[in-house]
């Protein structure tokens, strides 16, 4: 996963919206902008039409240079139609939430994880 620092912006806009406790005055909100999940080969492009017909959420498809894994990277929140292909590598939108779909021979089974994302 990846984890961003608000920046000052961001932190002005959410002033009062989330609980200061002693001692935290000195922190700096963070947030996970994107996740990784590996997928069995052959599946992400259901992965991709599921994400885009029920969330309408923008879909970067993509082989990755390094390892030729096939992926796609799901984008939600604003900015979305900045996602991109980069070199091989699916560069998401700066200002969304996202998961990244890699195809693997021999993903791990799961073990419960589960996350949630803004849609609205």
């Amino acid at each position: 996963f990846v984890l961003k620092v608000a920046t000052f912006e961001q932190q002005r806009g959410l002033q009062g919206s989330y609980g200061r406790r002693p001692g935290s005055l000195s922190s700096k909100p963070i947030g996970m902008v994107e996740a990784a999940v590996e997928v069995p080969r052959g599946t992400s492009e259901e992965i991709a039409e599921f994400y885009e017909t029920v969330f309408g959420f923008n879909v970067v498809r993509f082989v990755d240079d390094t390892s030729g894994n096939a992926g796609v990277l799901v984008s939600g929140g604003p900015g979305t139609q900045e996602s991109k292909s980069k070199g091989g590598r699916a560069v998401p939108p700066s200002h969304s939430q996202s998961l990244r779909f890699i195809e693997v021979e021999n993903p791990p089974p799961s073990t419960g994880e589960h996350l949630a994302m803004y849609i609205g």
